[in-house]
């Protein structure tokens, strides 16, 4: 049992958070507390905005290994349109959201794509040779 200092309760140990800085390795505030604190704070526009630009950047870096300036300057040089058909990026619209496109074999960035172009392409597994058939397909079929 511990007795958690925000709403002055005693509660069992597993509705606590471990916490590596604690003496006893546990948190001071119970995990309903520490909600409702975390769900408060968010509430507030300006650290909602700023906790989702954190939760980007920390997305870009463990996911594509580039920060927001990097992202920010492919945007830039594409206009902020997507590199495949030049639709304006939007976040109004799923098809229209940015996505970082990136060569899943080296891991290297390609550029910013619309949901459905980014999702186009991995459905035809990023393979020319599979592209070029659809294209093959299309012009045939299109007559």
């Amino acid at each position: 049992m511990k007795y958690c200092t925000k709403c002055k309760k005693t509660k069992e140990i597993c509705d606590f958070h471990r916490s590596k800085y604690k003496k006893d390795g546990i948190t001071s505030w119970c995990k309903l507390c520490v909600k409702k604190k975390y769900i408060k704070y968010c509430l507030v526009p300006a650290n909602k905005k700023r906790l989702q630009k954190q939760l980007r950047a920390h997305k870009l870096k463990h996911k594509y290994n580039i920060t927001l300036e990097i992202e920010e300057k492919f945007r830039v040089n594409q206009n902020n349109k997507c590199a495949i058909c030049n639709i304006r990026f939007s976040n109004k619209k799923q098809a229209t959201m940015m996505c970082v496109d990136h060569n899943h074999k080296t891991k290297k960035v390609r550029g910013l794509l619309c949901w459905n172009c980014n999702t186009a392409l991995g459905k035809l597994k990023d393979s020319i040779k599979i592209l070029q058939k659809a294209i093959d397909y299309l012009t045939r079929t299109n007559k």
